[in-house]
């Protein structure tokens, strides 16, 4: 496995973890909390703050996700003969 598959890995499961994390702490504990010192989570003015807040940062870790995932699935590219190319004969363009 090359380094670009592992890190690619890492992005794309650190990423999703997180997206899961935001969804739960962002919008599940706030829906689901009767906890008097969360008050402030079930008023308009934190769904105001949060909803582009959350859509804002989901996006940027489904980005880094995306790019995490083409990482794992794009091959390595292929390795050039330094030597090989100098012995090609370059055909000079018809004027």
């Amino acid at each position: 496995m090359s380094n670009d598959k592992i890190i690619g890995f890492i992005l794309t499961l650190v990423s999703i973890a997180l997206i899961v994390a935001e969804i739960y702490f962002g919008v599940v504990i706030p829906l689901t909390s009767t906890d008097p010192n969360l008050v402030f989570t079930q008023t308009t003015v934190y769904w105001a703050l949060a909803i582009p807040v959350l859509v804002m940062t989901i996006g940027v870790l489904a980005i880094t996700a995306w790019i995490g995932f083409t990482l794992i699935v794009t091959p390595p590219p292929e390795v050039w003969d330094v030597d090989e190319l100098e012995k090609i004969e370059v055909s000079e363009p018809a004027s």
